[in-house]
């Protein structure tokens, strides 16, 4: 058993009025997660583009528990016990129970003062507080709730990503239950059938094959995902000597903010407003499931409407697709990376 990147090329033929009818030709592709085996499909390739984002009409909202002076006064407060003094803070960044929590542990982390952030205004200095007090909260948690042994974070950064708030926030949990059950289960029965570690042999397949694999920033990998859940692709970061939240030492820290800087100068350069990130931990006392982020960009489809770039086959059907060759956008990835 070895790491497989299985994909199928499949086409359908209808006759097309914008040809006056004459028989057309569209190819795609199903691909299949190396790890999980799971479906995505390779689609309507170029057809869509990032939308722009009119950043102002988001501004001066009516009410915002985010903004000063109400996030002081209205966000509510850890229980003594777990935090004494209620809330963490650091630089523009205030950690703060989730008033509608989603797990055992459910935190949020306002990463700014401005209620309004562009990704170019996302500073080295922002993401380090944020990310700072995630992993200190984690770390408490890991100390005084040792029977909640998963941690993993979300951050749904801008419309569509489906936030609740514009004004840029992280979310932080413990849990009994680890919400990536499934590819804990397939890295350990990769590992038990061939006595490697799937993440370390899917870097190194990824690099021999050298078509997604984007960069080395410190001890982090970073790819483009062979089968993408995102409709404007994938990318991948993977530490692979941090299994825990306890590995997280400063300099590995630094190797994060610093990834998620260059990858802000992809988005950018691709025209990406919106993204979401998800960043998976191992369990206490294994040193195989590394820590494991996957971001996807977000957008809108168009906008007159403002459809959500997601539908019935992401949603019901749990069938991603994509419109991009995870191949390009790591080309296109690749020159912020090398530099």
């Amino acid at each position: 058993m070895s790491v497989q990147f299985i994909k199928k090329e499949i086409s359908n033929t209808f006759l097309d009025p914008r040809k006056d009818f004459s028989p057309v030709v569209h190819k795609m592709e199903f691909r299949y997660d190396p790890l999980t085996g799971k479906q995505v499909r390779l689609v309507h390739f170029g057809a869509i583009k990032p939308q722009p984002l009119d950043l102002d009409s988001y501004k001066n909202p009516r009410f915002c528990p985010f903004c000063s002076p109400h996030r002081e006064t209205i966000t509510p407060k850890f229980l003594p016990s777990i935090i004494p003094q209620g809330r963490l803070s650091q630089g523009e960044a205030l950690l703060v129970p989730n008033i509608s929590p989603y797990d055992d542990y459910s935190g949020v982390v306002i990463i700014s003062e401005e209620h309004v952030l562009p990704l170019a205004d996302l500073t080295p200095e922002r993401l380090k507080d944020a990310l700072d007090l995630a992993w200190d909260f984690l770390l408490i948690l890991k100390e005084k709730e040792p029977e909640l042994p998963y941690h993993y974070m979300g951050w749904n950064y801008m419309p569509p990503s489906g936030g609740g708030l514009v004004h840029p926030h992280l979310q932080v949990f413990a849990s009994h239950s680890p919400p990536h059950r499934l590819e804990m289960e397939k890295e350990a029965d990769f590992t038990k059938e061939t006595g490697e570690n799937f993440f370390q042999e899917y870097i190194a397949a990824e690099k021999k094959q050298d078509k997604r694999y984007i960069g080395q920033v410190g001890e982090s990998h970073w790819l483009s995902a062979f089968a993408p859940v995102g409709v404007l692709g994938e990318y991948l970061c993977i530490f692979p000597d941090v299994h825990t939240v306890a590995d997280l030492t400063i300099s590995r820290r630094q190797d994060l903010v610093a990834g998620l800087l260059k990858l802000r100068q992809v988005f950018q350069d691709r025209g990406v407003f919106s993204f979401n990130a998800a960043f998976f931990f191992g369990s206490p006392g294994q040193d195989s499931y590394p820590l494991f982020i996957r971001i996807i960009p977000r957008s809108f489809l168009n906008t007159h409407q403002y459809p959500p770039d997601f539908n019935f086959l992401q949603t019901l059907m749990q069938s991603p697709f994509s419109v991009t060759w995870p191949e390009e956008i790591c080309r296109e990835a690749r020159k912020f990376f090398s530099e």
